[in-house]
């Protein structure tokens, strides 16, 4: 505060009994939050009531849904994104640390968006934002709620306040908001009843968009949507029985925003992997990238797999972390031995301890498939690749596209795993041209 006073302010808001400098006006509230709000609102001339938003959470799946979103409504209009992969608006791609950022920062960027003409952003939110009222001051057009697992950091940095911090955030929303609620979820019984004007999506009967059918291959997905009595194929590149939820909830938000339904379908036909989800890197070796980390997320990779495998060999690369307990990890690797015919053991992210010691605790675990321990992430990638044949299938999970490695030392700048596979797949082919000529 006496910094604060020091270059200038005048005014100082607050809730808890502080000391005061007669140089300021001083002014006691219940919750200072509220008032950043109304200020910024004010300071920015409030250009959230000139831009739609869809707000995205959940605790898996919420940075794809919000991505797929904006990816569509950028065909219509300028349209923007806040999330874990960044700001994006216009030509503008700006890398953030958090999924979700200071309420000023917020209110600065939206003004450049509005500047830049933009009709419509996506948020994603995790539910630590939504209970400490970050975005308390959008009143979103579509929120969607994904999916519950108590495994995720996101569930249990709320603890057992999980779904009540949700039902909070959900009886502050006006009534003109929809709700897209996966059906097959448990969070539906949670969280029903807490709201009026909502929607559905699922494999259940009582969807309102109901999935039928599904196909998984190498190339993509391919499902029926069931939808007010009429059936639409759905054909997209995205893989994974995520993604297909992921989709339809994407798809019901857009047509519940007043899209029609045949074109937001026929868009995602063509439409790219979201990064570092479920994404195909090369399509001669299979290179699979995906952020998972989690026993849940892990085994979804792993029955993808198995869907794909035929004959061919997988090569697992296992991200292992130090906040992970020692049952998450034994479970992890029990699960990795059933598809895999080959596991490198990395690490992912470590806040403390010797990581080689949690590598061969980890390897402990493997007991009839082979197994390296390359402490190394990039050269962990690099051995992964080398070791593969055509039409081989090489996972690589725990980072996706985040461009950091946590060390006990602090974070430090990482290229992507899609960076590293890239390059080292590129290596791969001129040393097989150069084989080839001798």
């Amino acid at each position: 505060i006496d910094e604060a006073i020091k270059n200038g302010a005048k005014v100082i808001v607050y809730s808890n009994d502080i000391e005061k400098n007669e140089k300021a006006i001083y002014v006691k509230v219940k919750n200072v939050y509220a008032v950043l709000i109304s200020v910024s609102k004010l300071f920015f001339n409030d250009p959230t009531n000139k831009i739609d938003s869809y707000v995205v959470s959940g605790c898996y799946g919420r940075s794809s849904v919000s991505t797929l979103i904006y990816r569509y409504l950028d065909t219509k209009f300028h349209a923007g994104y806040i999330g874990r992969f960044g700001i994006k608006y216009e030509n503008n791609n700006l890398s953030i640390s958090t999924p979700t950022i200071d309420t000023i920062d917020y209110f600065r960027y939206l003004s450049k968006m509005e500047d830049y003409n933009v009709k419509a952003v996506t948020f994603e939110a995790s539910s630590t934002s939504l209970a400490y009222h970050k975005l308390d001051f959008i009143k979103p057009t579509i929120f969607v709620y994904t999916n519950s697992f108590e495994e995720s950091p996101d569930y249990r940095q709320a603890g057992n306040d999980y779904f009540k911090n949700m039902r909070s955030y959900l009886y502050s929303l006006e009534d003109k908001t929809k709700v897209v609620l996966n059906r097959d979820d448990r969070a539906f019984d949670e969280l029903n009843d807490t709201i009026n004007n909502y929607v559905t999506y699922g494999f259940d009967e009582e969807s309102d968009y109901m999935i039928k059918d599904l196909t998984i291959s190498k190339k993509g997905l391919v499902y029926t949507l069931r939808h007010e009595d009429k059936e639409y194929e759905i054909i997209t590149r995205l893989l994974s029985k995520s993604n297909c939820y992921n989709l339809t909830a994407c798809i019901a938000s857009l047509v519940e925003s007043g899209y029609e339904i045949e074109d937001v379908i026929d868009y995602f036909k063509t439409c790219n992997y979201v990064d570092g989800v479920f994404e195909v890197i090369d399509d001669d070796y299979h290179i699979v990238i995906d952020s998972a980390y989690t026993v849940d997320a892990l085994k979804e990779v792993f029955d993808y797999t198995k869907t794909i495998k035929g004959k061919n060999r997988v090569i697992s690369l296992l991200s292992i972390s130090s906040w992970s307990d020692d049952e998450a990890i034994k479970e992890i690797c029990i699960e990795a031995e059933k598809i895999s015919d080959i596991i490198i053991l990395t690490i992912d992210e470590l806040e403390s301890g010797d990581s080689l010691s949690l590598l061969q605790k980890a390897n402990s675990y493997i007991k009839d498939t082979k197994s390296i321990i390359i402490e190394d992430r990039e050269f962990a990638i690099e051995e992964g690749i080398n070791l593969l044949n055509l039409e081989d299938i090489l996972l690589i999970t725990g980072k996706g596209s985040e461009a950091y490695l946590v060390t006990p030392n602090g974070k430090i700048q990482y290229q992507t795993d899609r960076v590293i596979a890239k390059k080292y797949i590129d290596k791969r082919r001129e040393d097989d041209e150069i084989s080839e000529i001798y």
